[in-house]
């Protein structure tokens, strides 16, 4: 009896520990219904064949992850208010449909209320609508914004701790406000702690697109335009700040604003982060500074230099004035190889898109990565074995700053999976660059196939995940995200 007990325990575990090895690598074998199937069906296995599949580009917009076109949020009203017809849940603001990210921010001490006191809902609202629509959010949190009503936006313990100050005066807003000393140990301190708890509660969320360094300067854009009086602090403490960013933020992706310039911009490229520019189109080669982000093999994150209707009636008198054309705003986007770009600030994006829409979807497939498949083909023996090469191109004008599992599959009609063709293929953030043809095999050995069943190919974030989260250019894409190659294998 008790050995009988053994080996049924020996065979359970050795089942046990075969699927779980399947599941670690994203191909769990099939069950229930699927391995009944299999079972019964033997009289519908496929006969040996060659088959070169038919694909062809989508010939439309294709929206996905960590890339794209990013829409601005000032508040969770502009994404969760179902009255509002700018907003995403009213369904009525088209531009939505073709952002993949947004993005938000606030004054500092509306997060921080004293030393140790944090109130992160302003975030964590819109990081839970951003969830529900399937978005992702970055964020801006800044020191000093000179349009402010208050202006002076550092937690006012800052001052009581003996950070020294100078009042200000604004040549934007003609007002006088208080800045901080941006070099006194007491502002750099406050600027680490907040750092530690915001990559505490954040890093790594993958919800969180990506989060602005913003502890200097005007707007934290890292330069004291508009503020008399105002120095930014030396190079020293600068790296400082950069550093120490750095050593919290294991994960998110760090981004520095658009002054940073010179020997601090070569650094930050070193150092992995990426650098955001609002100054597009209207100030002549900006573009051209960003590309040297891209060349760095970071994410290139782009913005106007204002609403899209104001650009509209640029004076065009000089390099600082020149008006929003579409052949600038296709340059822009071009030249600098750019993976984010802001759709307008302006009423939400809707009449930018109302007037440029056309446009706005061509782009689309430009911004970051894009993955077509250029050839499929398949050889079985028609007993278990054979393989399926697959040719695929990234037609973006950047590589994809993540990780990807390719991962082909026998399905349903439906893109259900039944069994994994061959192993996961692991495709390393920045390693299939842009213009750049691939080929993969994926080796077939012990799956049968079966007339009415499907050959999938899904680019999965996720190995585990049920569906794969990012989209091919390809036509016959199913709802699920999966690559189909032919309608069935009896075809």
């Amino acid at each position: 009896m008790k050995k009988t007990f053994y080996i049924i325990t020996t065979v359970l575990l050795v089942v046990f520990l075969i699927s779980a090895l399947f599941t670690i690598v994203g191909c769990a074998p099939a069950t229930g219904d699927a391995a009944k199937n299999e079972t019964e069906n033997q009289k519908l296995l496929v006969t040996a064949f060659n088959k070169s599949f038919s694909v062809a580009p989508s010939g439309g917009a294709v929206v996905n992850p960590h890339k794209g076109f990013v829409q601005y949020a000032w508040s969770d009203d502009y994404l969760s208010n179902e009255w509002w017809d700018l907003a995403l849940a009213s369904g009525k603001n088209e531009s939505w449909n073709y952002c993949s990210v947004v993005y938000t921010g606030c004054g500092w001490n509306k997060i921080q209320k004293g030393k140790n006191e944090y109130d992160w809902s302003f975030i964590d609202k819109e990081l839970e609508s951003c969830k529900k629509y399937n978005r992702t959010l970055g964020w801006r949190i800044s020191p000093i914004d000179s349009g402010d009503k208050d202006g002076d936006l550092v937690p006012q313990y800052v001052y009581d701790e003996g950070c020294k100050s100078v009042m200000s005066y604004c040549t934007d807003s003609k007002k006088t406000i208080r800045v901080p000393d941006w070099s006194d140990p007491i502002y750099i301190q406050a600027c680490k702690d907040f750092a530690k708890e915001m990559a505490r509660k954040y890093d790594g969320n993958k919800y969180v697109e990506f989060i602005d360094i913003r502890c200097f300067g005007n707007w934290g854009e890292w330069h004291c335009f508009q503020l008399e009086d105002s120095e930014m602090p030396s190079i020293e403490v600068q790296k400082e700040i950069i550093d120490y960013y750095l050593s919290v933020f294991k994960k998110t992706q760090l981004v520095i604003p658009s002054d940073v310039r010179g020997e601090m911009y070569e650094y930050i490229l070193s150092k992995g982060i990426a650098k955001r520019d609002d100054g597009l189109i209207q100030i002549k080669g900006r573009e051209d500074e960003l590309k040297k982000c891209y060349e760095a093999g970071l994410p290139v994150i782009g913005e106007n230099c204002d609403t899209y209707e104001k650009m509209l009636q640029c004076s065009d008198a000089d390099d600082y004035n020149r008006k929003w054309t579409l052949e600038r705003w296709k340059n822009a986007i071009n030249v600098s190889h750019m993976t984010y770009y802001e759709l307008d600030r302006g009423d939400c994006g809707a009449k930018f898109f109302k007037e440029q829409g056309q446009h706005v979807k061509e782009m689309t497939n430009k911004l970051g990565y894009n993955f077509t498949v250029t050839s499929a083909d398949i050889n079985y023996d028609g007993k278990g074995s054979g393989k399926l090469t697959v040719t695929i191109k990234n037609t973006g004008l950047a590589p994809a700053f993540f990780d990807i599992n390719l991962i082909a599959e026998v399905t349903d009609a439906e893109g259900k999976r039944r069994a994994c063709l061959g192993e996961p293929v692991l495709i390393k953030k920045g390693t299939f660059a842009d213009g750049a043809e691939k080929t993969y095999v994926f080796n077939i050995s012990n799956v049968s196939l079966y007339k009415g069943e499907c050959i999938c190919l899904g680019l999965y974030e996720d190995a585990l995940a049920e569906a794969p989260g990012v989209k091919f250019d390809n036509k016959n894409t199913l709802e699920n995200n999966k690559l189909r190659f032919c309608e069935s294998l009896d075809n």
